[in-house]
């Protein structure tokens, strides 16, 4: 059973679903100016009145955890982790962990890596728990503050060796943000999404 809120602050009205064994591929309409977009390919509503853009969305089944900021940084609910360059499939040299709508003051972030699916009750973060179970693998990044409020985009590229017997194996992150200057001192982070080689 999965179960997830997706929607903007209009009528939104999802036509149809599909399970493809990972992902769930939905679509319909919306007439929101808030739908949450990722890679889209027209981010913005163009429609007007009861006119409808049309949506066309692929969710993973992989992702947990809330998304929260808290101050000195912008408030950005919609921040995701989230994959690109294709399936999580041996020999993928295009794999890519992301983040989305994160803060645009933002001025450090971080990437926690571990084996393992995305696990509760997890440990005490910025303003929710991280879920990655230990030990990590960390990145961090030095940003400059962008323009907007919820702008900042990050990619970690993560090619998957086409060696055998890491098929099966389950690999989860999330991401930690700062807005004060001091890697030391999160305040936000991503959820927490688990992608499973194959």
């Amino acid at each position: 059973i999965y179960c997830t809120y997706m929607g903007g602050e209009s009528f939104d009205n999802l036509r149809a679903a599909v399970f493809d064994g990972y992902d769930f591929i939905v679509s319909g309409g919306s007439s929101s100016n808030t739908w949450p977009t990722l890679n889209a390919h027209q981010p913005d509503y163009a429609g007007s009145g009861r006119r409808a853009d049309i949506i066309l969305a692929k969710l993973s089944s992989g992702a947990v955890g809330v998304s929260c900021t808290t101050a000195p940084c912008n408030s950005c609910p919609g921040t995701v982790a989230s994959t690109s360059g294709g399936e999580p499939t041996l020999g993928n040299s295009m794999f890519t962990m992301e983040l989305f709508g994160a803060p645009s003051d933002a001025t450090y972030a971080i990437l926690a890596v571990g084996e393992g699916a995305c696990s509760s009750p997890g440990l005490p973060g910025a303003c929710a728990p991280v879920l990655v179970p230990e030990p990590w693998l960390i990145f961090g990044y030095d940003l400059t503050p962008a323009s907007g409020t919820c702008t900042t985009r990050l990619s970690q590229p993560a090619p998957i060796p086409n060696v055998p017997s890491l098929a099966g194996l389950s690999v989860s992150f999330q991401w930690g943000i700062s807005c004060s200057g001091t890697p030391s001192l999160l305040s936000g982070q991503s959820n927490c999404a688990t992608v499973l080689l194959r």
